[in-house]
């Protein structure tokens, strides 16, 4: 009996610098590794800009291609530089029937590699907000939705993002559902973990894990924890990330005079080694995709705050297995670290509720199940 022909992925990611990747491309190489693992030929493309030569390499398991482009004074022309070497790429790899987007860079490259050789193109749906603009900007022509339409098959995390979709004249047979997913962790809090991280033994630990954007509404969270500190010395809070809001940020921290009750760590490779030691995870965003860092939380026993916003309130049931604060409220918020701050019980039962929520509906291996079958019925 044959053996059975081995699928071949192309996962085309828009990040120029990989140590500037935020939750989708993390979850992009846990899909390419888990697939891998599964039997699946994966490759995923990243930009490499001043490069001159094509690098493939291993980066967390998964074959990763370096695609040089110039360094150039305009964004849109590096960028159309991309596409054309990227198609290139997808012709090369003339028996790998499967592009996978996670980004919208690529969409061009991979529409014309379908044309010209018959792929099969699948698009991962990462934010809201960028479809909203989209659909109802008069910029994107009768002939970009016409051309959105060829896409084989739609992927969305989020059940409000795919409801939207689909009033936008994308078929249902084309649009699924898949949420993100992250591994399951055993969570062993001790004193010797805390004492190699630099995390004071007699705190409730307060994490905050990310790229520093304006979305993500970090401001709010440092006026919050200013006013919370005030009526309780028990909480230290960690921000763990790095971007372009890292400096107005230090200055908020030393306005509210919170030097000895914050630690702007910066970039870490290590951040589940934090949660797993945190108490309590916030995520102030005002925009937010399906966040990988909220479900990382979750898996590690943390009990999470987070903002009101659709994607958030599909995976945070308020008062069930997390708090919801309606974003910019800062009363709110201020109310909600208090009431787990100043209740162990509370923050414990809802960090087991948590648990309990990925493992039922957010398991990596169940998720990864998913994209295989996917996948699967995508082979050509």
């Amino acid at each position: 009996m044959p053996n059975p022909i081995k699928m071949k992925i192309l996962v085309c990611l828009d990040v120029p610098h990989l140590e500037e990747a935020g939750g989708a491309e993390v979850h992009a190489y846990r899909m390419g590794k888990a697939l891998a693992a599964k039997g699946c030929d994966i490759k995923i493309i990243v930009p490499s800009p001043g490069a001159w030569v094509l690098k493939e390499r291993s980066i967390r398991g998964v074959r990763t291609i370096y695609l040089p482009v110039p360094i150039v004074k305009w964004p849109k022309l590096f960028w159309f530089l991309y596409s054309c070497e990227l198609l290139v790429l997808i012709l090369i790899h003339h028996d790998w029937p499967i592009i996978h987007l996670q980004g919208q860079k690529a969409f061009t490259s991979a529409l014309l590699g379908k044309l010209l050789a018959h792929k099969t193109v699948t698009f991962k749906l990462l934010s809201k907000n960028y479809w909203q603009i989209f659909f109802e900007s008069k910029k994107h022509s009768f002939i970009s939705r016409m051309l959105l339409k060829k896409i084989d098959c739609f992927i969305s995390p989020s059940i409000d993002l795919k409801n939207y979709v689909l009033t936008n004249g994308i078929l249902s047979k084309k649009i699924h559902y898949i949420p993100n997913g992250v591994p399951l962790t055993i969570v062993n809090h001790n004193k010797t973990s805390r004492k190699s991280l630099h995390i004071p033994d007699d705190k409730t630990i307060v994490t905050y894990a990310g790229v520093l954007y304006p979305r993500k509404n970090i401001p709010i969270l440092i006026e919050a924890w200013a006013r919370a500190i005030k009526q309780t010395e028990k909480g230290f809070l960690f921000i763990l990330g790095d971007g372009p809001q890292r400096r107005p940020i230090e200055d908020l921290i030393i306005k509210y005079n919170l030097q000895n009750h914050v630690c702007l760590r910066g970039y870490v490779s290590n951040v589940d080694e934090y949660l797993k030691e945190s108490d309590i995870f916030i995520l102030p965003s005002y925009v937010e995709g399906c966040s990988n860092a909220l479900l990382e939380a979750m898996s590690n026993g943390c009990a999470c705050i987070a903002s009101h916003y659709p994607w958030n309130a599909e995976i945070i049931k308020h008062d069930i297995n997390g708090l919801l604060f309606e974003p910019n409220n800062i009363p709110m918020l201020v109310d909600c670290i208090l009431r787990l701050g100043n209740n162990p019980r509370l923050c414990q039962a809802l960090g087991q509720k948590a648990l309990e929520t990925i493992k039922e509906k957010f398991s990596l291996e169940d998720t990864m199940n998913m994209y295989y079958n996917l996948f699967n019925g995508c082979k050509k």
